[in-house]
């Protein structure tokens, strides 16, 4: 896992008052306290995605799953640092004044993760939403997440919302294999380009959900669809005079709509939106052109190896977090 968690490459300008010969080889002072990720022209600021620097150079991150890492940073003078972590240490680590804030880049192989230092923090999270992003409610379904009450893009849960193609976090006109960003790729190969992580799911740059709704939100794996699937009681059903599966949990009686959405096709039409709904997961499949989907409509529903869609389509995505 790598130190970044934001992979948004941002620009940022230099404070220009800075003493650079300040602090070589000691830990500056600018690098000690609390940091919280910051990404683009938005903030996300979310429990759980801290990074605490102390005075003796020990550098502390704890990922938004709950995981904490250890490693040390160390000052070279100009603003310029080396962090150790994970056995390995990266160079160009920076504060930089940004949007009249301090900031910390830390550049590690190519990609930017800014941090933004004493925000104000609420101790469950802010969220400074992208334009025409609507967040989703967190519906607790007695499972080991939670599900969103409508799909990413919808403002209601009968809306079928917007469609991507896998791994890919922009809708489009054309969901064709040309225009598909991951289409002929081997899970080898997408996993040392950085899309995906150790267990063949999509990491944060290319997980569409986690990009709109911000870093308590992802693309469910498969895995997680299988368990939605075992621990509900499904039903085919009009709600609000839309098509779709109706999913109460079998644990607390808790339901989810998941609206017959349909795909975009290679021809740009969704020919199957009300008669079924198709939802991507995180999980590639083992092959160079396909990823797991979920598969819904009024007489089964698939997971896992019984449904797999072509990266290339634009399909829905329903979104979860912890």
């Amino acid at each position: 896992m790598l130190l970044a968690i934001g992979l948004t490459a941002i620009s940022c300008n230099r404070d220009s008052d800075k003493d650079s010969d300040s602090g070589a080889n000691d830990l500056i002072s600018e690098y000690v306290g609390k940091w919280y990720y910051y990404s683009g022209s938005s903030t996300t600021i979310a429990k759980g995605t801290e990074l605490t620097i102390s005075s003796s150079g020990v550098l502390t991150w704890k990922t938004p799953d709950g995981d904490i890492f250890n490693g040390t940073i160390k000052a070279l003078g100009d603003d310029w640092c080396d962090v150790t972590y994970n056995g390995k240490t990266y160079r160009q680590s920076e504060v930089y004044t940004y949007n009249n804030r301090t900031c910390l880049a830390f550049n590690v192989n190519g990609n930017t993760s800014l941090s933004i230092k004493d925000f104000p923090f609420d101790g469950v999270y802010t969220k400074e939403y992208v334009a025409g992003v609507s967040t989703p409610k967190a519906v607790d379904l007695g499972l080991s997440v939670k599900w969103a009450d409508k799909n990413l893009g919808a403002s209601k849960a009968e809306d079928y919302g917007d469609y991507y193609a896998w791994g890919e976090t922009a809708t489009k006109s054309l969901y064709t294999e040309e225009t598909s960003l991951f289409m002929g790729f081997y899970k080898a190969t997408l996993t040392s380009m950085g899309v995906l992580d150790s267990r063949g799911n999509l990491t944060y740059k290319y997980d569409v959900a986690t990009q709109k709704l911000g870093t308590n939100w992802r693309m469910p794996t498969r895995l997680e669809i299988q368990e939605l699937l075992q621990g509900c009681t499904l039903t085919w059903t009009i709600q609000n005079g839309v098509a779709g599966m109706k999913m109460v949990s079998t644990k607390n009686g808790n339901s989810i709509f998941l609206p017959a959405s349909g795909a975009i096709n290679i021809d740009g039409l969704n020919p199957t939106a009300g008669e079924v709904g198709y939802y991507w997961t995180s999980s590639e499949c083992g092959g160079k052109d396909k990823a797991y989907d979920l598969y819904v409509d009024k007489n089964c529903y698939r997971y896992l190896s019984d449904d797999m869609r072509y990266r290339r389509c634009g399909l829905t995505i329903r979104a979860v977090t912890k």
